[in-house]
């Protein structure tokens, strides 16, 4: 148990211990943001008044207090239990004995660890703390785990653990072993004892990716706390989700963890058993208010409060914890039993041991002195003495690059789509700039090509982006742990892509440049791929850093693409620099990466080339002038001479960009020196910026009454008026017979139209100061609010005779089959049982035993084979019936920014019979709320367990949203989970009732009529009346029926019973003795021939067809709402959902002003201009539209993921909504954003760049930009839908973009194209938006050449200008300057805005043809959607397979799952036909096929 040379941990001491609300105005209550109230917030100056106020923290009043009054001691090697009601905040005080800084103490509070102060376990600041000693650096030492398990969900068990382990390794090992025998000696103590050993090779998993059972992946949060080694432990529900003797074997392994370890470990859980109760040392118990009510020994507390008139009610199976907060919740008699605690004896021992016991007992030489001198002789050489990590930082960097090797590995296939994407591209690019010649036409196309070459590894960088913002909250845990810094990880970010950048820089650049037949030199070679490599790695550095100064990804997306945009268009490439407006101009020379790569790689390339000029360069040319000497003749292209037909490429960039190749290698230095100080100033950010959630606060909508509880004077008269009561000082107290004024409330007779819930009661009083819970309830008044609706605790419906409705689900023999990546699995095996109206039935089983699996299939969301037999009223389940069903999550999954009416009537409008009126199924809604005792949440959003509801009200509203859809049949995974005891109780109660109502229900456990009991492997053990359950197995010669009492819970008794095989690895099942021990007993028993033959009764008799009969003559439920009504109440609720995430919302508004703010700054009025760099600027402007699907079409994809994630998880297997109302809401959401942000952009662009002001051309470009928005909108919904995985369509959007930039014709020509990529020319929905725009645009304006722009050749002797070039201009665009010269003709190429275009292919008579093949390709891109969502793509087997070779993954040519059923079925039927006596009524059939 004892791991390293720490000698011990550190005893815990806190006093007066207060816990200020750090939230707002309203506390922890806040407004719900949305796009408009972030726009006043940010006119007003919201962000500068709130970063004023974080400086001066410190300096303001604190709020309300959570907790207060807290005072307790744990000794080294002791366990306190922390409990109360769910308003107790009791995770709040765990958290605050954590020092978090989301939640600082009051100035008052005392908190010490081993006379160490708690100011020395805080995060390291920029600015030093007042009372921090850096040589007692406490940070590491003090753990805290809270209920969220969030890991890194495709990274194996082994490779989360291995490196934390690795991480705490001490520099001095006095067994002599080495960092690897030390790390892989803790991990396997540590995964041993808490039953994980057999997980080690799985996916740690997450609600939305398969791994780990809920279960398991809480026991490996447990297991990364664990292997930190800290002197002080703080768990927050490490048992939820748990069955008990899992609980029971975890806190034993914790119990001996602090014994030998003499370490303190406090825990706060929602339910404790007395099993886990027992194995406590003390107990602090805390009322509804936050206060604390009792401390001491766990065996002193019962008979505390006992002499105080409560009993426990040990009849009826309640546990000392429940007993314990039984006394407190809902008796309002909070403040007469915190000064009964003031009173007590038993506080006057706990103040003299704090005041003197403690300090002598722990004296700082001899508790904390010894292990601060362990710590520091533990570190490595390199790490600082103050520090609170163990290994150094250059280790920590080596263990994280290996883990993100690791992470990599398990996201192969996004991987092995950015590689294929960059091959495919490379091909591309290569093939379209095919063997350039070295001529002056072709110089131009270089430079494109060379730009395209950095640019496509800039959007690869950008595609990281997602995976540099994620986990965060993972890097701030592990950080606290001591583990691993964030600057650490960000270094291992960019250590871990070197090679993968260097991998894709290679491929693209070889590719690519040998194709293009660039200068065939090794130097010229080798200099192009360090540039592009050297900018590669600069912008990864740039987006991270700007990642680790935003918040969420929206604000990184829409930094880093406004960026790109910014630094792309200052390259030099659009903007030559001689052109560049004076304003912006640093950026080019300050800021910009690719101005400093692109002008090298440019350089190189043209270094020593001489330029042949094209044909169509020269001036004069034609038939007439062939004969005549070059000395006549001139080229158009910028650096040549007259009478010379060959120009120097060096020439070139100098006169026409500015470029040259003297600053080269000056470049590359500039380029590493940028990207140091991005890199540095990121890491420095990633460790003193932390925007993971922390703390908790509640959101409200935005509705009148809201506004009026938290902020109205108006609410607080109405309140005192009368209507609803005043608080008065007369009432009955609480439990125990106690009475106080305080605890009362109005007179008995007292008229109410309606009284405030609790909730609104503390919005109110918080505004003037008060503390709510001083006042109480009436004693009288129940919790149920509903007419005829009888009390949570009420019994008095258990035996009433009623005549039910409702659906029978019965079910027989159901097998199920899975394939993993290493093997066929049988999850479920031969599971038999039924469901009647008004009967409750609970699955039990042990962890892995295959409860969710079992609710999963009867509920037709079964991934893998069944077979066996499923039948509701006799007849097999279709889509219909499963519309008609119920199912209630283990994981609380919502459209977080719902509030909780709204989820609801969402639900019901949707799931109810669309017979019902609407105003029926609002009322339904209203009554589902009080039911739940939601009512005072109804306005509350939904949000995130760090923003918005808690786990205990997430849980009630997804029961809530089941409930109000009226299903026949209500499935509930693990309902329960994480709630308190009492909680619990009601939630059960209220499923019962539910099914008394006529609504059947299968859930976990509680209040049962039935119970089947499931065992490890999916084996059944026992189905029947839960009350003969204990009895059933109490026959059992191997039971002890003197083990039966022991359990104060029957299901206790029952999972220790059906535990066996609990810890064995799944490939190991098979050598467990005595597992198929139960379930034979049970097949061979009278019990279950019983359920056997009332299985035939209820419609599953023998049978091996599918009885059409019977299923023509079952009544199909009534249709619930129409298509049209789906995707309208789904359109409100995603365009409400866009509203109110302003960062989504906000980020394209910002896209789609500040871009077209740099252009039109960059080319400012530039339209007035008649030069033909003008016309060139023109045509860029326009062109610079297409960089904004960078961040556009990033941010859609990212929100419609999220979105998707929700419905593939929850809603489309409950059957809310289809997939018409899917893709349709999706759509109809955008158009008001692409319309509104089309507008902003075309106003800003089209005014500063000063294009012509001509209605009609004004109303052609508005429309076409209108166009183009809802184009890149509905390109982003297709895209997205191709693949689930976020990682592959990130690397996909770079291929898309990429090539239909290439394509668009103005970064090649389309006469220099090859003939067999001109198709995709007409195919490119860029190219139409460019050709029309620019069509409408420079169609007749005039051109005025500028000085550098005209071209000057030698006439013959004895010829003018005009004779001599009469023929070429007969035939060619341009004019004469000086037509009556005779020594020198200055010549302009162009005359008007139209030789410009035909110069690119266009004409301005195409315009209307191109906006209409725009906006078919917008409709093409709704119905790709739809298809993609009808059809998704899959993929192909062969290509799985090479897949899995690749990896190394065993498995590869096994019989699948559907063959491995088949054999087994098969086998085991042939076994049935020739002993018929031994399942003599089962049956062969699969529904399913």
């Amino acid at each position: 148990m004892q791991h390293g040379t720490l000698p011990h941990g550190l005893p815990l001491r806190f006093a007066d211990l207060a816990v200020p609300d750090p939230g707002g105005r309203a506390g922890t209550d806040q407004l719900v943001d949305d796009l408009k109230a972030s726009l006043v917030d940010l006119a007003t100056g919201g962000p500068l008044r709130r970063a004023y106020a974080s400086v001066r923290k410190g300096e303001r009043a604190q709020g309300k207090l959570l907790v207060a009054g807290v005072e307790g001691v744990v000794n080294q090697g002791e366990l306190l239990l922390v409990i109360g009601p769910p308003t107790a905040n009791a995770s709040i005080l765990v958290r605050a004995l954590s020092c978090s800084d989301d939640l600082p103490l009051s100035p008052t509070s005392h908190l010490d660890y081993g006379l160490v102060d708690y100011r020395n376990a805080h995060r390291p600041t920029l600015f030093p703390r007042a009372g921090r000693d850096n040589s007692r650096n406490l940070r590491s030492q003090v753990v805290y785990m809270d209920d969220r398990d969030v890991h890194f969900a495709t990274l194996s068990l082994a490779s989360t653990l291995r490196p934390a382990a690795a991480a705490k390794t001490p520099e001095h090992r006095p067994d002599g072993s080495t960092r690897a025998q030390w790390r892989d000696q803790l991990v396997r103590g540590v995964v041993d004892a808490l039953g994980l050993a057999h997980a080690l090779a799985t996916p740690v998993g997450s609600p939305l990716v398969r791994g780990l059972s809920g279960g398991e992946r809480k026991r490996a949060s447990l297991a990364e706390a664990l292997v930190a080694r800290a002197a002080v432990l703080l768990l927050d529900g490490p048992f939820n989700g748990l069955d008990s003797s899992t609980a029971v074997a975890m806190l034993e392994y914790l119990r001996a963890y602090a014994t030998d370890g003499r370490r303190s470990v406090v825990v706060t859980t929602p339910h404790c058993a007395d099993a886990l109760y027992d194995q406590f040392d003390k107990v602090l118990v805390l009322d509804a208010r936050g206060r604390q009510v009792f401390f001491g020994r766990t065996q002193d507390a019962q008979p505390y409060f006992e002499q105080r008139g409560f009993v426990r009610r040990v009849d009826l199976g309640e546990g000392t914890a429940e007993f314990l907060v039984g006394c407190i919740e809902g008796r309002h008699n909070d403040v007469d039993l915190e000064r009964r605690w003031h009173l007590s004896p038993q506080r006057k021992q706990l103040l003299h041991e704090l005041e003197e016991t403690y300090r002598n007992a722990h004296p700082f030489d001899r508790c904390a002195g010894p292990l601060f001198a362990a710590l520091r002789d533990e570190k490595s050489a390199f790490t600082p003495k103050s520090s609170h990590y163990t290994v150094s930082f250059a280790r920590q960097v080596a263990l994280l690059t290996r883990r993100q090797y690791a992470l990599i590995r398990s996201e192969l296939p996004s991987y092995t789509t950015k590689t294929v994407v960059n091959l495919l591209l490379s091909v591309t690019v290569g093939t379209l700039f095919l063997r350039l010649p070295p001529t002056t036409e072709h110089a131009f196309t270089r430079g494109s090509l060379l730009l395209l070459s950095i640019m496509f590894n800039a959007y690869l960088s950008l595609a990281e982006l997602g995976k540099t913002i994620e986990g965060r909250d993972i890097v701030k845990r592990q950080g606290d742990y001591g583990l691993f810094s964030s600057s650490a990880l960000a270094v291992a970010r960019v250590l871990g892509d070197l090679p993968l950048i260097g991998v894709q820089c290679a491929l693209f650049g070889t590719i690519t440049y040998l194709l293009a037949g660039l200068q065939p030199t090794f130097r010229a070679f080798a200099t192009y791929l360090v540039f592009v490599y050297a900018t590669a790695l600069n912008l990864s550095c740039l987006f991270r850093m700007v990642a680790a100064l935003s918040p969420n990804f929206e604000g990184a997306i829409r930094f880093c693409g406004v960026a790109l945009n910014v630094l792309v268009m200052y390259a030099g490439y659009f903007i030559p620099t001689p052109s560049m407006r004076p304003w912006l101009k640093w950026v080019h020379y300050v800021v910009d990466p690719i101005s400093y790569s692109y002008e090298a790689v440019l350089a190189n390339e043209f270094h020593g080339l001489s330029l042949a000029c094209s044909p169509s360069d020269i001036v004069p040319s034609g038939p007439s002038y062939d004969a005549l000497s070059d000395l006549y003749k001139t080229c158009t292209l910028p650096g040549s001479t007259p009478g010379s037909l060959a120009v120097s490429g060096d020439t070139y960039l100098a006169l026409a960009y500015d470029f040259h190749y003297a600053r080269v290698w000056k470049n590359l230095g500039v380029l590493a020196l940028q990207a140091a100080v991005f890199l540095a100033v990121g890491v420095a950010a990633t460790d003193v910026l932390h925007f993971a959630p922390g703390g908790s606060r509640r959101v409200w909508n935005r509705t009148r009454a809201v506004k009026r509880r938290l902020f109205g004077d108006k609410w607080r008269r109405e309140r005192g008026s009368g209507d609803y009561g005043e608080r008065g000082a007369v009432g009955s107290g609480g439990g125990g017979g106690a009475t106080g004024g305080e605890n009362g409330r109005g007179a008995a007779g007292q008229e109410r139209a309606r009284r405030p819930s609790a909730e609104e009661m503390r919005l109110l009083d918080e505004e003037e100061g008060r503390d709510w819970r001083e006042g109480g309830v009436d004693e009288g008044e129940d919790e149920g609010s509903v007419d005829g609706t009888p009390l949570y605790g009420s019994e008095q419906d258990e035996d009433e005779p009623v005549e039910l409705e409702g659906s029978v689900l019965a079910w027989n023999n159901v097998s199920l089959w899975i394939d993993t990546e290493l093997e066929t699995r049988r999850l479920l095996d031969r599971v038999s049982g039924y469901i009647k109206p008004g009967r409750v039935c609970a699955l039990l089983g042990a962890s892995g035993a295959g409860k969710s699996t079992l609710l999963n299939t009867l509920a037709g969301r079964s991934p893998g084979v069944v077979r066996g037999t499923i039948r509701v009223d006799g007849v097999a389940p279709d889509s219909d019936f499963y519309r008609n069903t119920g199912y209630v999550e283990q994981f609380d999954l919502h459209d977080d920014r719902s509030s909780v009416r709204e989820a609801l009537e969402f639900s019901a409008l949707l799931r109810q019979d669309a017979s019902i009126p609407d105003a029926d199924k609002l009322a339904y809604v209203d009554h589902v709320l009080d039911l739940l005792d939601l009512s005072h949440l109804q306005d509350a959003i939904i949000g995130t367990p760090s923003a918005g509801l808690n786990a205990e009200q997430r849980k009630r509203l997804t029961i809530a949203v089941e409930v109000v859809s009226r299903p026949a049949i209500l499935f509930c995974d693990e309902p329960t989970t994480g709630l308190d005891t009492k909680s619990a109780l009601r939630v059960v109660k209220l499923l019962r009732r539910l099914a008394r109502t006529g609504l059947a229900s299968a859930e976990t456990f509680g209040i049962f009529d039935d119970l089947l009991l499931l065992q490890r492997g999916g084996k059944q053990v026992y189905f029947g009346a839960r009350k003969d359950a204990v009895s059933y197995f109490s026959r059992d010669p191997n039971v002890n029926e003197a083990d039966a009492p022991s359990f104060t819970n029957p299901a206790d008794f029952l999972l220790d019973v059906s535990k066996t095989g609990v810890d064995v690895p799944d490939e190991d099942l098979g050598e467990v003795d005595d597992l198929d021990v139960l379930s034979k007993r049970w097949s061979s028993s009278s019990e279950s021939s019983a359920v056997k033959q009332e299985l035939v009764q209820l419609g599953a008799p023998v049978n091996t067809r599918d009885d059409k009969t019977t299923r023509l003559m079952r009544k199909p439920p009534p249709p619930s709402a129409s298509v049209w009504r789906q995707c309208a109440l789904l359109t409100k609720r995603v365009s409400r959902h866009y509203y109110r995430d302003p960062s989504f919302s906000y980020t394209k508004l910002f896209t789609s002003t500040i871009v077209p703010l740099i252009v039109g700054l960059s080319f400012f009025l530039v339209g007035r201009e008649r030069t033909i760099v003008s016309f060139q600027n023109r045509m860029f402007s326009v062109f610079l539209l297409l960089f904004v699907p960078v961040v556009w079409m990033n941010a859609i994809i990212f929100k419609v993921h999220a979105l998707r994630g929700l419905w593939e998880a929850r809603e489309r297997p409950s059957r809310i909504y289809g997939r018409t109302a899917f893709v349709t809401s999706l759509l109809v959401s955008e158009v008001p954003y692409s319309v509104v942000c089309g507008a902003a952009y075309f106003v800003l662009w089209y005014f500063l760049v000063g294009l012509p002001f001509k209605a009609s051309t004004i109303g052609f470009s508005f429309l076409l930009i209108q166009i183009f928005f809802f184009f890149q909108s509905t390109w982003a919904l297709w895209i997205v839908c191709l693949s689930q995985s976020l990682g592959t369509v990130a690397n996909l959007l770079p291929f898309f973009l990429v090539a239909m930039e290439a394509f668009n014709g103005s970064l090649i020509a389309y006469h220099q194209m090859p003939v067999y990529y001109r198709w995709l020319y007409w195919v490119s929905p860029f190219q139409h938006y460019v050709r029309a725009m620019l069509g409408a645009l420079l169609h007749g304006q005039p051109v005025e050449c500028a000085g550098f722009e005209v071209v000057s050749f030698r006439p013959p002797p004895d010829s003018t200008c005009a004779t001599y070039a009469a023929e070429y201009l007969r035939t060619h665009a341009g004019y004469l300057l000086s037509p009556d010269a005779t020594e020198a003709c200055d010549f302009c190429p162009m005359s008007t805005g139209d030789d410009f275009l035909s110069s690119l292919n266009i004409s301005h008579g195409d315009r209307w043809t191109s906006l209409a093949v725009l906006a078919a390709y917008s409709l093409s891109n709704i119905a790709i959607t739809y298809y993609l969502v009808f059809v998704p793509l899959r993929v192909p087997d062969w290509l799985s397979t090479l897949v899995t070779k690749a990896t190394g993954r065993t498995g590869v040519g096994r019989k699948r799952a559907e063959q491995v059923a088949a054999e087994e079925w098969a086998r085991e039927l042939a076994f049935e036909r020739e002993h018929p006596e031994v399942h003599a009524t089962t049956m062969a059939h699969d529904s399913f096929a």
